[in-house]
């Protein structure tokens, strides 16, 4: 019992010095307890929208550079495997009329080696080659309907059986 007392006059006394204080502040101005937060928040909301609009056009611009370079060194690329494919077939016709003098085992392995490889080599080109010729016809498509839309206007643009070719579900 002695140690429940001693607690709540120890609580007593607190909450004494907290009304205290609280009496104390209401006599005072008060003051701001961030004053640096509020001029934080003026010169995020006035001065930062601008510098993140440059930033980002900035961050765009690297992209769009990166990936012109990209595409250039992607084009080099594609004309030196052109290049070497003319090589290629310049090559194996050197080595088909080159017949060895005594055909052997050595011989037949190496041109069924150089056969294997250039099957693999004319399949991937063949896929390749159709993969291209799919998505040149595709962005030729692309641009059909906007040439339409720009022929006819609102009539081609919302018309009922253009609406229903392009409705979800």
């Amino acid at each position: 019992m002695v140690n429940n007392s001693a607690q709540n006059n120890d609580f007593r006394n607190r909450s004494k010095k907290i009304l205290e204080r609280l009496a104390a502040l209401d006599g005072q101005e008060q003051r701001d307890p961030f004053p640096r937060l509020e001029q934080q928040k003026q010169i995020f909301f006035n001065e930062r929208p601008w510098q993140i609009q440059n930033q980002e056009k900035l961050l765009f611009k690297q992209q769009e550079e990166k990936a012109k370079q990209q595409v250039e060194l992607i084009l080099a690329e594609l004309q030196k495997i052109a290049q070497s494919s003319k090589k290629l077939v310049q090559e194996v016709k050197q080595t088909i009329s080159q017949t060895p003098a005594r055909p052997g085992v050595y011989h037949l392995n190496f041109l069924e080696k150089i056969k294997q490889a250039l099957i693999l080599l004319r399949k991937s080109i063949d896929q390749s080659a159709t993969w291209l010729t799919v998505t040149r016809n595709r962005a030729g498509k692309r641009g059909h309907y906007w040439q339409q839309v720009q022929q006819s206007g609102t009539k081609y643009l919302q018309s009922q059986e253009r609406y229903m070719s392009t409705q979800v579900g």
